[in-house]
Formats: C-alpha cells, sequence, structure tokens
C-alpha cells in the first residue's frame, strides 16, 4: 500500500508510520511501495519534495530554524552561508550528524517556544485537504527569536524587519520586546 507521509506533516518515524497507518505492512514493503517518500536517518522518513535544507535539518537530526526557516517560509532574509539546525534541548541521546551534510551547520540547543503540530493535527489537515504545517522546520515566531539570539544585530535587524512580511507585525513587535535586555540593547545599538 503506497503511503505519503505529508498526511504526517511531512515527516515521520518508523514508528509512527507503522502505529497510524500500516499495522499489517512492515516498513521495507511501505517503504518500496511508496515514491514520495525518502528515508533520511535510521527511523525516520520524509517527503521527497521538501526543501533541500529541511532535508539536511532532519538528516542532522533535528528541524530547520533561525534565518533558514525564515528563508524557508518565504522571508527575504539576508543569509550567513550557515545552515541551521534547531536540536531538542535535553536530547543529546540523538547526537547531531553536521557531517551527513555539506554545508556548514549551526546547531541550536534550545526547547521549541511554538510546539509542532501533533501528528493527529497533521492527519485531520491533510483529511480535509488544507495545508499541512512542516513538522521539518520551527514555526516563524519561533525561529524568529532564535535569530535575535544567534545573529549579529545588523543581521538580527534584517531579519526582524523581513518577517514582518511573513508575520503580523504585532506579533514580530511582541518577539521584539520578549528579547533578553542585552539583545534589546544590541538591537537598539545596532539602529544607531
Amino acid at each position: 500500500m503506497a503511503l505519503t507521509v505529508c498526511r504526517f506533516g511531512h515527516v515521520a518515524t518508523t514508528a509512527q508510520i507503522l502505529e497510524f497507518e500500516m499495522r499489517q505492512d512492515s516498513m521495507v514493503d511501505v517503504y518500496q511501495t511508496s515514491p514520495g517518500i525518502m528515508r533520511i536517518r535510521r527511523g525516520g522518513y520524509a517527503c521527497s519534495h521538501l526543501t533541500a535544507d529541511e532535508l539536511d535539518a532532519l538528516r542532522c537530526g533535528g528541524l530547520l530554524d533561525c534565518v533558514s526557516a525564515l528563508r524557508a517560509a518565504g522571508a527575504d532574509v539576508p543569509t550567513d552561508g550557515v545552515l541551521h539546525v534547531r536540536m531538542h534541548a535535553g536530547g543529546r541521546r540523538n547526537r547531531p550528524a553536521p557531517d551527513a551534510v555539506a554545508a556548514p551547520v549551526r546547531t541550536h540547543w534550545s526547547r521549541l517556544r511554538v510546539p509542532l503540530p501533533t501528528i493527529e493535527e497533521t492527519q485531520r489537515l491533510f483529511r480535509q485537504r488544507r495545508q499541512v504545517p512542516s513538522r521539518a522546520m520551527v514555526a516563524p515566531l519561533d525561529a524568529l527569536s532564535q535569530a535575535l539570539r544567534c545573529l549579529e544585530p545588523e543581521l538580527a535587524l534584517a531579519a526582524a524587519e523581513a518577517a514582518r512580511a511573513l508575520l503580523p507585525s504585532d506579533a514580530v513587535d511582541d518577539v521584539l520586546r520578549g528579547a533578553s535586555r542585552r539583545v534589546r540593547q544590541r538591537l537598539r545599538a545596532a539602529r544607531l
């Protein structure tokens, strides 16, 4: 039986696929009969239509983050030439594998502020033929928050301004106000 991983938010583990979809088939059978999925890591699969950056972040064992996620979401952010990957804070059991990709990788170890959609939510959206959000990258608000802490002040300001094209202006202002005092001071100094 062919499978699309889109219904899982474009990324799923073997256990999730077998639990939610293929109780009777083996994962080998599912993988061989489903041309739209690709193996990204041991026990992990993704849609083949994801962007190269999303696939690289998944191969590293994390999620696309920071300016890389903002760029993937459609913001015209300046690039620093680095792939930014969010690893689960406290999840050192899943070691990052930056050597799995050719680009330089900056790893962020922090918790998600905006939770990823659950498998149940993505499957409901898929059944309703609505757009399924990608579980391969952090939400734009979370990515902007990380960019403010990660980037040099000038790049962080440019990322905040570019994010206004994606997000409501008041949400961007909330992220800027919620930044640490040190980050806010650096941003104020960069505006001069």
